[in-house]
């Protein structure tokens, strides 16, 4: 199967789930970076979504879940020819989204500046606020090539 930048076709979607093990971010941050591949994504962009992808789930791993092994993480990824959607759920307590916020930039500590990076290098950032539990945060990233021809992998 081909695919031609300036085609119209159908979104295409892949869906992960995952333990609260950090060792599991490694293979999802190779699932994102051969999605993106797959659908032209320069390496840059794919750099910014795997940072992205890793700091939120590392942050629920410890913040929402306090670092339970059993706990779960569901990764939603869809692409189009414009942008890619990425949606990361939990399902520990629900969360204010107005309670994430950055750390003052000119206080040196070692963590608190994912939610200052993933604002960065993301497109787009929204939080479904209809769940009754847990929490989803969807993220967008814009291709900014055009998408040239690709042979399936």
């Amino acid at each position: 199967m081909k695919y031609k930048g300036g085609e119209k076709r159908q979104c295409e979607s892949i869906r992960i789930e995952i333990n609260g093990n950090p060792n599991l971010l490694k293979v999802l941050r190779a699932c994102i970076s051969e999605f993106g591949l797959n659908y032209g994504f320069k390496s840059n962009e794919i750099y910014d979504m795997n940072l992205s992808v890793n700091e939120v789930c590392a942050n629920i791993m410890e913040h929402v879940y306090h670092w339970n092994l059993e706990s779960k993480i569901t990764v939603n990824m869809e692409v189009n020819d414009k942008e890619m959607t990425i949606r990361i759920r939990d399902y520990g307590e629900a969360k204010n989204p107005e309670d994430f916020q950055s750390r003052d930039l000119d206080e040196i500590e070692a963590s608190g500046l994912g939610i200052f990076l993933v604002n960065e290098l993301m497109d787009e950032i929204s939080y479904n606020k209809e769940l009754k539990q847990g929490n989803e945060i969807i993220m967008k990233k814009y291709r900014t090539g055009r998408l040239e021809e690709l042979d399936e992998i």
